[in-house]
């Protein structure tokens, strides 16, 4: 078997274990969760937290990051343990919404591999999470190549989730259109 079909046989396969049953819930769960935990970790930084992953200059993330509270700070440290988890929950989440709505919309299977996407979307926020974490210990002035693998990270990132939710909501409205016939 080449390469090719032994990748087509690896996606068919993560297809299959999407649609299990149980797993949507438990995904949903897991999602819900793990966002609850740090939207209470993360309370007092809102809005700023988003400016700070698209930094693209070291002199934007030192802005951000010097602006916050010592304890902001160090609440910012502490969700990263959270953090590497979450990629996980939504990226289960969203693989698991797309293999539904593939299945239930009777889409052709070249069209599998866009389950992936949130897949891909949960690397590059853990290789973001990787080099923020040095960013903490460092000079973002002196390190400016880590501030950007970092958001060019976070960049990608964003983009495969915006994506996959356009992918869903086209799922939706194909579901509810065909529902109408």
């Amino acid at each position: 078997m080449d390469g090719y079909h032994c990748l087509g046989r690896l996606m068919l396969l993560l297809f299959q274990f999407c649609l299990r049953k149980n797993l949507f819930l438990f995904s949903i769960l897991s999602l819900v969760g793990i966002q609850m935990l740090m939207a209470l970790i993360l309370s007092d930084l809102s809005g700023e937290l988003v400016s700070l992953q698209l930094s693209f200059s070291p002199e934007r993330f030192q802005q951000v990051y010097s602006s916050w509270s010592l304890e902001q700070q160090q609440a910012y440290r502490n969700h990263f343990g959270l953090d590497f988890v979450y990629p996980f929950a939504y990226g289960g989440f969203f693989c698991v919404s797309l293999a539904h709505l593939i299945h239930k919309n009777k889409v052709a299977d070249s069209w599998i591999w866009v389950i992936t996407l949130p897949l891909f979307a949960g690397i590059f926020d853990c290789i973001e999470n990787v080099f923020h974490l040095l960013l903490l210990d460092v000079n973002p002035m002196e390190n400016a190549h880590l501030v950007l693998v970092a958001a060019i990270s976070a960049s990608i990132k964003w983009g495969l989730l915006f994506a996959t939710m356009v992918l869903i909501v086209l799922g939706l409205v194909a579901g509810f259109i065909h529902s109408k016939r």
